[in-house]
């Protein structure tokens, strides 16, 4: 059985220097690289980014890259030694396709305040970004699609469902349910991952329940504060009468439901958010990545909801591929918890960014 608090414990242990991240390309890049700019005029954001071009005289396909949750860069590398995105838009540029992958809003270059934006900004954001890459004289606009990665994935259905300009959308480990959900299918498998008991979890489950009412019934920011401290302190207290220590710290429900996390403008849009209605709208190819052992977006779960809204809308063409045997990162994990991916030295296995550049180039040709 694992370890209680594996998470936090890897989280805690160094990382590989970023020198052993084994794909990370070296200088000089065989393709065009260009440091680039768009606005979100509505919102009065400015984009960062880089777009890399292909060696190529003819008009190319072209990607956006959406990164997932939390403040990535343009390399959606924060808090992570992997750099993610610069090794799928290296990967794909070799092959024929212009990238654009930019910093989310309020992160290094890009203006905006990263802690007051919601899902909502989020696509705003990536909906400047794609049509910014669809104007852009050396690709060719008929040929311009999506990845979303993680939250992403999430919500780049929503952009799809919005411009019918998009040419085809790859999701990777993606979710297609709503964020009550798959916050609580997360809770479920990565706890479980971590050695924590079946009647733990079912106690967890109910605890966001009721703070998700609560949210659900609050007048503002304050009074959801104030709700989720006093929904909180109870539950604590109530675990330190039965356990010493509490059950509340020693399996880590502090991370889980930090108050701060809880009320932000953030959380409080995701946990109510419903890709599904977006997917329905969707009328692009369509591909879904996973792997096999994804503890926080569970594969199964997550495409027979994708699959069900996609036949209750448009129908578009739709495939999807699990990777047995790696994580949520598209990693060959033995834990599979977040904490462990610095400690693999490769940041994408290649058969998934093969399979998804080969789907890409399909669709295009």
């Amino acid at each position: 059985m694992l370890r209680k608090h594996l998470f936090l414990i890897l989280l805690l242990l160094p990382g590989i220097a970023t020198s052993q991240m084994i794909q990370e390309p070296k200088l000089p890049l065989p393709y065009a690289t260009e440091e680039v700019v768009f606005v979100n005029e509505k919102a009065g954001v400015t984009l960062s980014g880089t777009l890399t071009l292909p060696n190529r005289a003819e008009s190319f396909p072209a990607v956006l890259l959406i990164a997932g949750q939390g403040p990535e860069d343009r390399n959606a590398s924060s808090s992570k030694g992997h750099k993610i995105f610069f090794v799928l838009s290296d990967h794909l540029t070799r092959q024929g396709i212009a990238v654009l992958r930019y910093d989310k809003r309020g992160v290094k270059g890009s203006t905006g305040n990263f802690g007051s934006a919601t899902i909502e900004d989020f696509s705003e954001d990536a909906m400047v970004g794609f049509e910014y890459l669809k104007g852009r004289k050396e690709i060719d606009p008929r040929k311009v699609g999506i990845i979303g990665y993680s939250e992403g994935g999430y919500f780049a259905p929503w952009i799809a469902s919005r411009s019918k300009d998009v040419a085809f959308l790859v999701s990777m480990a993606g979710a297609g349910l709503n964020g009550r959900d798959i916050y609580q299918l997360q809770l479920g498998s990565v706890m479980k991952a971590e050695g924590i008991s079946d009647s733990f979890i079912a106690k967890a489950k109910k605890l966001d329940d009721r703070i998700l009412k609560a949210l659900s019934t609050s007048k503002g920011n304050e009074d959801a504060k104030q709700a989720v401290r006093e929904i909180l302190t109870k539950e604590r207290e109530e675990m330190a009468k039965k356990n010493s220590p509490s059950e509340f710290d020693r399996y880590g429900l502090g991370f889980w439901f930090s108050e701060d996390i809880c009320t932000s403008s953030w959380w409080r849009y995701y946990r109510g958010f419903d890709p599904r209605p977006f997917l329905q709208q969707v009328t692009c190819p369509f591909l879904a990545v996973y792997g096999g052992k994804d503890l926080y977006v569970p594969p199964r779960e997550n495409i027979s909801a994708i699959q069900k809204a996609l036949k209750a809308g448009t129908d578009p063409e739709f495939s999807f591929k699990i990777f047995p045997g790696l994580s949520h990162f598209f990693q060959t994990c033995k834990y599979c918890l977040v904490g462990e991916m610095n400690h693999i030295p490769v940041t994408i296995e290649p058969e998934v960014l093969e399979y998804i550049s080969n789907w890409i180039n399909k669709h295009v040709e």
